[in-house]
């Protein structure tokens, strides 16, 4: 995180150091992509203006994770990003407060190990 605000980035929340076996969360306003905090770094949320959506998108797919993104945008630019995202799960306009155990979940590339759900737990 040290890093992250020394190339430039501004702690907003969190960031009060490290307890023994976990980061306390955090948030951090443009933090250069290339850092290792908007990839690296959990528990934490980046927030990093744009203004090309495609532009946006991209810096998006090109992180080695893909767990879930969230976005807040109109209608018409949420069903591009649920296209083009590469990502486990896409929550649009929405935050993460449930899980429904009964619908698969999980990441892509380095995030989890796969899909889960009951789809995924029976052996065809």
């Amino acid at each position: 995180m040290q890093e992250a605000v020394r190339g430039g980035a501004r702690l907003l929340c969190g960031g009060t150091g490290r307890a023994r076996y976990w980061n306390p969360p955090s948030s951090q306003h443009q933090a250069r992509h290339e850092s290792k905090l908007p990839g690296d770094f959990a528990p934490g949320v980046t927030v990093e203006p744009y203004t090309d959506f495609n532009d946006a998108l991209r810096q998006i797919n090109s992180s080695a994770y893909g767990l879930q993104a969230g976005i807040f945008t109109p209608m018409q630019l949420m069903f591009q990003a649920f296209d083009e995202l590469e990502v486990g799960g896409l929550l649009a306009a929405d935050v993460p407060s449930f899980r429904i155990d009964h619908m698969p979940y999980g990441g892509v590339k380095d995030s989890g190990l796969g899909r889960e759900g009951l789809r995924y737990a029976s052996k065809k």
